[in-house]
């Protein structure tokens, strides 16, 4: 369970850097 949430937690990380540089970019 707590690997999950922490899967979860690193996932919405990486969108969230994902769409910070993307917003950089434009």
């Amino acid at each position: 369970m707590c690997f999950l949430s922490l899967y979860y937690i690193y996932g919405l990380y990486v969108k969230f850097l994902c769409n910070f540089f993307m917003g950089l970019r434009v």
